[in-house]
């Protein structure tokens, strides 16, 4: 996030279109930039894909947010999550299908204020009483803030946050510090799980292509795009560092046999992490 709330970055318009093209929202999240972007673009990643497996941004995208999906739905099946506060959400059809699915579930969606109010006016006489919406600015000290929102949930029932597609724009430093803050604000909860995607500086080095598109994603996106840790190890640390009792990682090449996940013939580029308070 950044404190240019006066733009809508063409990400989310993109990736607003391939959720809704791939069954996972409603088509009234579509944005015309959006489906007009994933058309322009469509070429130029599947010419890229044998380079690095056959993986596209599209199938990327879905990775992470099937495994991100399939992760919270267990949770809250379990009984573990009742409350879901969903980071930089954009134009995610997540917040709708959960809260129809599962009625006794309160979601929260927060983004800066320009891209909120596109979410709200889009969803506008569709989105159900459970699903409501916050401007949240993670660096924020005031009522934008993370732990602001934090502090509107129920202490006596288990929370969830994501932040899908939002971290790989900060650098490590920055990620540390947010982690340590989830950390410590999830801690209030009796079960706290925080979900995300990350991608390891082991996977930057050992695809050239994935260098490449990353800048292109940077300028796309317009901001600088980054991976973090030397590998799994560090991320782990990274976790325990911040705070949280357990950490996971999972790649698509683990629930290609579950989802509808495409894996990849070159290795995993991007992993979602998954840790506990």
């Amino acid at each position: 996030m950044s404190d240019d709330s006066t733009r809508i970055s063409p990400t989310a318009w993109y990736t607003g279109y391939v959720w809704f093209r791939n069954g996972l929202s409603h088509p009234a999240l579509v944005q015309p930039g959006g489906r007009l972007l994933y058309w322009l673009l469509q070429p130029l990643f599947w010419l890229g894909a044998p380079l690095v497996g056959g993986v596209t941004l599209e199938r990327m995208l879905l990775q992470r947010h099937r495994i991100i999906d399939r992760l919270l739905i267990d949770a809250i099946e379990a009984g573990e999550v009742t409350q879901v506060l969903e980071i930089a959400a954009g134009f995610t059809g997540r917040g709708l299908r959960l809260c129809r699915a599962y009625p006794h579930l309160r979601y929260v969606e927060s983004d800066l204020p320009h891209q909120l109010a596109a979410k709200v006016a889009a969803v506008e006489g569709i989105a159900p009483d459970n699903l409501s919406f916050r401007t949240l600015d993670i660096f924020a000290d005031d009522d934008r803030s993370l732990e602001a929102a934090l502090a509107d949930f129920d202490p006596a029932s288990g929370v969830a946050v994501i932040t899908e597609g939002l971290i790989n724009y900060f650098d490590t430093d920055t990620v540390r510090g947010l982690w340590g803050r989830l950390a410590r604000g999830m801690a209030a909860f009796p079960q706290g799980r925080y979900l995300a995607d990350v991608r390891l500086d082991e996977v930057r080095t050992r695809f050239v292509l994935v260098r490449l598109f990353m800048s292109a994603l940077g300028a796309f996106a317009r901001g600088k795009v980054h991976t973090h840790f030397d590998g799994r190890q560090g991320a782990h640390a990274a976790a325990q560092e911040a705070g949280f009792a357990a950490s996971t990682l999972h790649s698509a090449t683990d629930w290609a046999d579950r989802l509808d996940v495409f894996p990849g013939r070159k290795g995993d580029i991007l992993l979602v992490f998954d840790a506990r308070t």
